[in-house]
């Protein structure tokens, strides 16, 4: 059985005695509770219960009992809420700025909750700056709120309670003990003065302990190094009570944990963990898939957002089949928009429903949807009050199936209820008298969630996470300090930002005086040392770029080495080192056969063959095609479509260079446009972005401009006449034939001449060796039943316009005359043959050929595995014949 984490002894007097103990938290109060039990377990079966509890709940008793008794000090008064003394900031900062936002609320809250602390109010503040000047206008107005709404701040209670006490409304306490305070603010300290005759410090005494000090590489491997520390000791003895610190555990609580679960894993140790951190409960994982499905309520919402919703385990989504989730993940996708309304996301839901036979269950859940979404629409407009909305918030999400079919785990089932205490407190904001919009009430919902502490119930455990103060008093038979470096040990100061920070020092508030901090730090040391067996102290050496010294508090102890602490603490996690768990086998594809596969592709189908074997396989085999992604305007493809369209529209009209010499410039400017507007006007149903008046001229501009300049460039060949534009084609190899469509062919000095329209970069010599990069032109050349004098790439890119290609003879400016044209197509003619021999017969090395052209296959690399060859080679080698050779 685990020993009590109090030394229950400290306390038997006062509890004997019947005397108030007060604690500096709420964790404290019940381990004192707890330890008390234990004791009283074992010597009666009946007892009676302490007095004990933290400070703030023990003035917030006090509060209700004044207001019980109706007293004049408080009649007619309540506490301000949280989100209440917000809303009245808001109010209050309105009236003297004219842009504000939450955050000057926030930090507008936080400075007169100091202040009253410090028994102070603005005017005693003894400065005039700009920042003291505003604070004083906003918080007179607030002050005014309050009044008006009979309301007072908690710390006001405070007050109010030791005047209670000073006028004899509260009984008197003969003596209040304490314990586990660094520091008492000044009211908190005259309420303590005025409600009891006499006040004692308990500590514990302190003792001759071991302790030390390591250093790390940085603050991951140390916390890794305390991690696997306190796994290897439970391991030894499972009962003991071992304790890490952290200092800024509230914002890397995800991380330790998730680096605690690896050190047990890697221990086996199946101990329980208690973390004292929370996270917001926006981000618990029940609570956010609820706000998520709250936010249907915006008109539009990411492309991201929508597949997450397809995939949310706790709707009416985890009912539908996994093929109809895809299949709409695909067509979501297909957008290619970065945002999509409700709207479009129900169209495609019904779309995709009309192609299946849903089951009972399915037809249930799609028949929820629906009703949602027509309740969504009736709310579209409209102001509610919090109840109303709270209502209509349960209402929406229990039609979309939230929390889900399955039974919650303990975590979900804890993040439920704190859901459901949200929403009284959210219907407790009626106080304030005001209504409001969808959008506003949402937003109220989510601020509070985002405010609200999650923090996991969980049973008595070994291993305690903790932060600095919230160790102070807890007994332990190890604890490791970690981050303790001159930087952050004693804290460094942080002040509020609008209260002079001259003031802050001479009145020590919080963090403003180094001698306070160093004080409590001094104070903690010693807690530590008198609570604890063996106490380890560590810091990191290097964080990022600067290097860290070690905390001159703990200088004069000694140091030893990490390794006799964590011998295993360089090594791998056992899921790392486990011995290989799949089975290899090494196959082939089967070769192509047209009668049973259909497959598309053209000249790319030997273009991805070059490139790498097994991508061609996959792509063009296998249908892998990468997802469609989201983009802004219109995608390289479109727009080389587009010229594609507009050049082939033109030339259809012109036919050969003398035409186009005998227009004049306007004409050929005129033309140019007509053609152009035609073919954006044409596109725009399919490119909806064309639809917009501004997109569109912008284009069109864009477009006409390139046209412009790419006609001024043919006007310098020599004669020539366009024999066929977008002509269809086709070439076969055995079973594979492959369709092709030929931008254009031009008649030069009677020769044919291949022009293949290009808007990017372009090389004739992706067309050489003996495994092209690029086989296009190539393929069209074999493929014509003509001979043709010579192929070449037609590149319009702006600034970079030019021919770039191969022919008999020096036909188009730019393009290189072969040394033998006769003997240049035979070398195609094999090349070609060779590619297009390899992907019928099913050759699928993952072998790359052509590294620029692989790097935009990455869409395939988790189907390849490209980068783990390497390690696949070696179990290949290391299987000793083992392996089952595939047909």
């Amino acid at each position: 059985m685990l020993s009590p984490l109090i030394n229950i002894a400290l306390f038997r007097d006062a509890i004997d005695n019947n005397h108030l103990i007060l604690t500096a938290n709420q964790r404290l109060a019940s381990q004192i509770h707890q330890a008390w039990g234990q004791l009283k377990q074992a010597e009666t079966s009946v007892w009676s219960m302490p007095r004990v509890m933290s400070m703030e709940h023990w003035l917030t008793q006090c509060w209700h009992q004044l207001q019980d008794q109706n007293h004049p000090l408080v009649q007619g008064l309540a506490e301000v809420g949280h989100f209440q003394s917000l809303y009245y900031w808001e109010r209050a900062i309105a009236k003297h700025e004219q842009q504000s936002n939450t955050s000057y609320a926030t930090m507008a809250n936080n400075c007169l909750d100091l202040l009253q602390r410090w028994d102070l109010t603005t005017d005693d503040i003894p400065y005039t700056t700009a920042s003291v000047d505003k604070f004083r206008l906003w918080a007179n107005s607030y002050k005014s709120l309050l009044e008006d709404n009979q309301l007072v701040s908690r710390a006001t209670t405070w007050a109010l309670v030791k005047e209670g006490f000073s006028q004899g409304a509260l009984p008197p306490e003969a003596l209040i003990a304490l314990y586990g305070f660094q520091s008492i603010s000044p009211l908190q300290t005259a309420v303590i003065e005025s409600a009891a005759h006499q006040t004692v410090d308990i500590q514990s005494s302190d003792k001759n302990i071991s302790t030390v000090k390591v250093n790390c590489p940085d603050a991951s491997s140390e916390l890794e190094s305390a991690t696997k520390w306190a796994a290897g000791e439970l391991v030894k003895n499972p009962n003991q009570r071992i304790g890490i610190l952290i200092p800024d555990l509230n914002q890397t609580i995800q991380r330790s944990a998730r680096v605690i679960n690896e050190a047990l894993a890697f221990y086996k140790c199946p101990t329980a963990v208690n973390i004292s951190a929370g996270i917001p409960l926006s981000e618990s994982p029940l609570i956010r898939s609820a706000l998520d499905l709250l936010s249907l309520f915006n008109y539009k919402q990411p492309l991201d957002y929508w597949l997450r919703q397809l995939y949310c385990p706790f709707s009416l989504f985890e009912e539908l089949p996994i093929q109809f989730k895809v299949d709409c993940d695909l067509a979501l996708r297909d957008n290619q928009s970065y945002e999509l309304s409700i709207d479009k996301f129900i169209q495609i839901i019904r779309h995709n429903e009309s192609k299946i036979t849903p089951t009972e269950s399915v037809r249930a859940a799609l028949d929820s949807l629906y009703a949602a979404y027509e309740l969504l629409k009736k709310k579209s407009s409209g102001r509610q009050t919090f109840t109303d909305w709270s209502v209509f918030f349960k209402q929406f999400i229990a039609l979309l199936g939230w929390p889900g079919t399955k039974e919650l785990n303990s975590l979900e089932y804890q993040q439920h209820q704190q859901w459901q205490q949200l929403l009284a407190k959210y219907c407790e904001l009626d106080s304030l008298g005001i209504e409001f919009g969808r959008t506003a009430a949402l937003n109220y919902l989510q601020r509070m969630a985002s405010e609200q502490i999650f923090h996991p119930q969980t049973g008595d455990a070994p291993l305690q996470i903790l932060g600095l103060l919230e160790a102070s008093g807890l007994v332990f038979d190890q604890l490791w300090v970690i981050g303790s470096h001159s930087e952050n040990f004693p804290s460094a100061q942080s002040m509020d930002p609008l209260l002079p920070a001259q003031f802050q020092r001479a009145q020590a508030m919080p963090h403003s005086v180094p001698e306070k901090e160093l004080h409590i730090a001094n104070e903690l040391i010693r807690d530590y040392k008198a609570n604890t067996k063996k106490l380890i102290f560590s810091w990191p050496l290097q964080d990022n770029e600067s290097s860290l010294e070690a905390s001159p508090l703990i200088e004069d102890f000694p140091l030893v080495e990490l390794d006799n602490l964590v011998p295993s603490h360089s090594q791998l996690a056992p899921w790392l080192t486990q011995d290989y768990q799949c089975q290899l086998i090494v196959d082939t594809a089967p070769p192509f056969n047209a009668e049973v596969e259909s497959i598309r592709g053209g000249s790319g189908i030997l273009k991805n063959q070059s490139t790498c074997p097994f991508n061609a396989f996959a792509i063009h085999r296998l249908g892998a095609e990468p997802l469609k992604e989201p983009l802004l305007g219109l995608s390289p493809m479109v727009r080389g479509n587009l010229v594609h369209e507009i050049l082939y529209r033109l030339w259809a009209i012109w036919k050969s260079s003398q035409q186009l010499t005998q227009l004049s410039a306007s004409e050929i400017s005129d033309e140019i446009d007509r053609q152009v507007e035609a073919v954006l006007t044409e596109q725009g149903p399919q490119n909806p972005i064309l639809l917009g008046t501004r997109y569109k001229q912008l284009e069109h501009q864009r477009l006409a401009k390139l046209i412009r300049q790419w006609v001024e460039l043919e006007k310098t060949r020599p004669s020539f006449n366009v024999i066929a534009a977008e002509q269809k084609s086709s070439i076969s190899f055995g079973q594979l034939t492959l369709s092709l469509q030929i931008d254009r062919i031009d008649s030069i000095e009677g020769k044919p001449v291949i022009i293949d329209y290009k808007t990017g970069n372009v090389s004739a010599n992706d067309w050489l060796g003996e495994r092209p990069k690029d086989p296009q032109l190539p393929l069209y050349l074999l493929a014509s039943p003509t001979p043709l004098a010579g192929c070449t790439f037609a590149q319009l890119k702006s600034n970079k316009l030019k021919f770039n290609g191969l022919s008999e003879t020096q036909l188009i400016p730019g393009t290189r005359v072969s040394d033998d044209w006769s003997i240049q197509v035979q070398q195609w003619q094999s090349a070609v043959h060779n590619l297009a021999t390899e992907f019928i017969q099913g050759n699928s090395q993952l072998r790359v050929y052509n590294k620029t052209a692989f790097a935009y296959q990455n869409y395939l690399l988790p189907l390849n595995r490209w980068h783990e060859q390497e390690d696949i080679t070696t179990q290949l080698r290391s299987s000793d014949g083992q392996l089952r050779q595939g047909n």
